[in-house]
């Protein structure tokens, strides 16, 4: 069983690496266009044939269908690992656990958001995602330049980062209900 010390870091390293594979795969997509991204779609009997090359699929195809719905309902759940680390938040830690533990809360909002933000942008008609980028893009550089200014409104010493995390974390649930709330029910 891990130290109560350890849990935070552990989950803080799987919120981190969640974080970044699904901004890599996302990357990867986004670089691509619609036919290279179909391309590397494979159809539920080329996976077992592992001989067989993978080949684009038509858009119309039986097979591209089943290959989306195969995965359509996969969507990473990090709630209960949010639920946890605000369980932990609320017991008195010392400060450097209480700063480690709302920056790994941080990070799974983040990832949440930046989830949510994806799902929100697949549901946009095409023409309306590159406002929708510049949006975002507005809102980070508002949530960098409050965070900023909470730095230097805040207190040195262990207040400081613990002052600079709850901005981030408000800043990021807001936006995280704005973008929920657009999503289709």
């Amino acid at each position: 069983m891990a130290s109560p010390l350890l849990k935070p870091v552990l989950w803080g390293t799987c919120a981190y690496l969640v974080t970044a594979l699904a901004y890599l795969g996302v990357q990867q997509l986004m670089s691509r266009s619609q036919t290279d991204a179909d391309a590397v779609l494979v159809a539920p009997a080329e996976v077992e044939e592992a001989t067989a090359p993978a080949l684009p699929l038509d858009e119309a195809s039986a097979e591209h269908k089943a290959t989306r719905s195969a995965i359509a309902d996969w969507q990473p759940n990090i709630d209960d690992a949010i639920d946890q680390l605000e369980e932990i938040l609320i017991t008195d830690l010392p400060p450097g656990e209480l700063n480690a533990t709302l920056a790994n809360l941080n990070t799974l909002y983040d990832t949440q958001l930046y989830l949510t933000f994806i799902e929100y942008l697949a549901n946009l008609p095409q023409e309306e995602v590159p406002a929708a980028l510049r949006e975002q893009q507005h809102w980070l550089a508002t949530r960098k330049e409050l965070i900023r200014r909470s730095h230097d409104q805040s207190p040195e010493g262990n207040l400081t980062a613990y002052s600079i995390g709850e901005v981030y974390l408000q800043t990021t649930r807001l936006r995280l209900d704005e973008i929920s709330q657009r999503l289709p029910q």
